[in-house]
This record gives C-alpha cells, structure tokens and sequence, in this order.
C-alpha cells in the first residue's frame, strides 16, 4: 500500500463550533468596525478593510426575513413571526442609518446612537436579547430557529445536499448579531467620544454579549450537523450504459484536477469498454468560495494496463462514504480502485486556506481498506451504471464520495461538508 494513502475509518469525529467557520463573527467583529463612524466623524475617514467588513454583512441577508416568514408561517405561530421579525427588521435599519452618517455631521450621529442605546423595546439591545431567546429555543419558540430551519428542509426530498443551506441560515443569524454587535461599539464611542478600536470602556460595555454566539453554536450544534451533507442527482431517464460481457472493465486511472482548482463534481461513463469516473473543477476564491463560472469538466484520457475485470466472484460495490480527514480540506481527485471483490472509490484531499483562498501541495489519498459493510452484488437486475452528473448547487468544495445502489444502477454521490 502506497504510504501517501490515508485509511478511512467508521469513527465519531470532532466537529468545529458552529459560529468559528467561514470567518469573523461576533464582538471581536464588532470591535474591528468599531469607532468606524467616529472616524468619519472626527476625521472624515472611511478605512477599506472596514468598509468591507460591514459590506459583507450588508449584502449576505437579502433572504433572511424572508426565510424568517416562511418557516414560521408553516406552523402558523403569527405571535412568533411578530416576535421574531420586528428584532431583526430594527437591527438592520439602524445597521443602515449607522453607514448613512455623513462626515463630519455630529448631531445626526449623537441622535442615531440615543436610538440605539435606549433601554426600551425600542433601542437595539432587546433587539440581539429577542433575536438571542429564538436562537436558544425560549420564549414563544419552543425550538430554536436553526432546529427548526434544519427540519424544514430536511423535510424536503431533493438530493441536494442541505449542510450549507443550513449552514448559511446559521451564519446568517450571526451575522445579523455582529450587525447588532457593531451599532452597539459604535453608538457608546460616540457617546463616549472614544476614538480607538479596543478601548478598554468599549470591550467591557460589549462583555455582556461576548460569550453569545459561543452559546448559541453549542446549543445549535446537533441541528445543524444533523442535516444531510451528501449530494446525489435524483434524477432518472436514459442516462447509463449497460454492463454486458464486452463492457466489464474498471478503469483505475487517476483523476486529478488541474493545478489550482479543486473538485466539485462528478459522474461515472463509459470509456470504451471500461466503467470510469469523470470530475467538474473549478478555481477557488476568496471567502470560502469557489469561482462559479470556472467550471469545466476533466478527464483522463490514459489508458493502459490501470483496470481490473468485473467477473462472477468479483462483482461487488463497495457502498461505504469516503470522507477526508476533518479540516481545511477539499477534494483535488478521484479514483475507481479494486478492493478485494469489490469497486471502490477513492479521494485525493489538500489542505486548503478558504480565505487566502491557497491550495498546499500536500495531496493524500482516502479510502478503505477491509470489506466490511455496506456493499452490494451487481446482480443481473441491476447490471448499470448511472451516467447522471452529481454537481452541488451552488458549486462548493467537496470533501467525500461513495458509490451507493441508484434503483438498478451503480450511482455516484458526493459530500459538500
């Protein structure tokens, strides 16, 4: 066995806390823009890192009251849809007034943070106190909201892989708290006249609010990663080929992205008279995302003695998923191989900087390496290979694959987590 191969195994594994992924988040956030509007005030400065930052929390909840609405509105709790809207629909119209401030225009900053910082229903800090209870499952909701978001979709039968939708419903919640988190930074410097980013008054008027998300993740772990990370095309139609006496060959060439791109989908076809395997690549980007219009598929076209014989007594399909080690890791490759009986699939993972975004090139490949359970006999009602491709929506790093019985078919899935 090669020594660059990793052995997956059937184990619990350690999952990241919720409110630490796809970057900052928070009061450390918070306190990052923080004295932001002062600074245009005082200075009449606007900082490019900043004004980023609050873009990006600007831009990524165009949906969030509507998905609000409509996940409340199923059960018909109209008292919890009025709890829960109005909190976030006051957040975000003082987070808007907030980047309005013009330079230089002291009494409409000084008006603006009175109305952040009232104590009432009014001011924004019942606002994250309300928005907090929903997250947490108290008050009129019984459940939290991710819990309930996670059992809405996962509800929906669609072969699509739901861990990022719930995902970014949870980042969203966030991001809507950093939202409050920020005005909050902001409206006590102005107040205070404080000009600095961690001023010491600051941290501790926001220490209250700290430990916040921390506890939210750790309440919403098990509902968010309880929802389906595996992605299959559920559709059917004509899309296969036929394993027959001619066609009964496994290709075991490599299948490897090119230099600077990672794997976000794949299919099986017929390569001749071999079944192989084919991915869609495509260039990482900055944030945790993976360009959208650089998509292509490959594959590769080698032929040579890199294939096994489907024949009686060697006929099986390995059915367990191959997941990478947990981390920052994407898929860069594929791969069909023999495994005693069986065909089994194997990935090929870097370690990967979302951010930056930088693959390493320290590629290592995954798979199994006994004959337990599960697998399946191909049996002469299920000699085909479904040809269907298996491409994410959005396109996103992949981080397993299996091969599973599709009806009468060989299928591919993947895992987006």
């Amino acid at each position: 066995m090669p020594s660059d191969v990793r052995m997956s195994e059937d184990v619990n594994v350690v999952l990241p806390t919720l409110p630490e992924m796809d970057g900052p988040t928070g009061v450390g956030l918070a306190l990052s823009v923080g004295s932001w509007v002062y600074s245009i005030i005082i200075n009449h400065a606007v900082p490019n890192q900043q004004t980023e930052l609050l873009e990006r929390l600007a831009d990524n909840q165009t949906e969030m009251l509507g998905y609000l609405k409509s996940i409340l509105a199923e059960v018909q709790w109209s008292q919890q849809i009025t709890a829960v809207t109005k909190p976030v629909t006051d957040i975000n119209f003082f987070f808007h007034e907030m980047r309005a401030l013009k330079p230089g225009d002291t009494d409409a900053a000084l008006t603006w943070a009175d109305n952040v910082l009232k104590e009432d229903s009014l001011g924004i800090a019942y606002a994250l106190y309300s928005i907090n209870q929903a997250m947490m499952g108290k008050g009129l909701t019984a459940a939290s909201l991710p819990e309930m978001f996670a059992n809405r979709i996962n509800s929906q039968v669609t072969g699509q892989s739901k861990f990022r939708e719930g995902l970014w419903f949870f980042r969203s919640l966030a991001d809507l708290q950093t939202k409050g988190f920020s005005c909050l930074s902001n409206a006590f410097n102005i107040k205070n006249k404080i000009e600095t980013n961690n001023d010491k008054r600051t941290i501790e008027f926001l220490s209250p609010y700290d430990s916040t998300l921390g506890d939210q993740g750790r309440y919403n772990h098990v509902a968010i990663y309880d929802v389906s990370s595996w992605y299959e095309n559920p559709a059917w139609g004509d899309n296969y080929f036929t394993i027959t006496d001619d066609i009964s060959y496994v290709d075991t060439n490599d299948v490897i992205a090119p230099d600077g791109c990672v794997v976000v989908g794949a299919a099986l076809y017929q390569k001749g008279n071999r079944i192989a395997i084919k991915i869609k690549v495509a260039e990482p980007q900055p944030n945790n995302a993976v360009s959208q219009r650089s998509t292509r598929w490959y594959e590769n076209t080698a032929w040579g003695n890199n294939y096994f014989t489907l024949d009686e007594g060697n006929n099986y399909v390995d059915a367990r998923g191959v997941l990478l080690p947990h981390g920052n890791q994407a898929i860069v490759g594929l791969r069909l191989f023999q495994l005693g009986n069986r065909i089994a699939i194997g990935v090929l993972g870097c370690s990967v900087d979302y951010e930056t975004p930088k693959i390493q090139k320290n590629p290592n490949w995954t798979q199994m390496n006994d004959l337990n359970p599960p697998y399946f006999e191909i049996q002469p009602d299920n000699f085909y290979v479904n040809t269907n491709t298996v491409e994410p929506t959005p396109y996103y790093y992949t981080s397993g694959a299996q091969l599973y019985l599709f009806g009468n078919r060989i299928a591919i899935q993947l895992n987006t987590r």
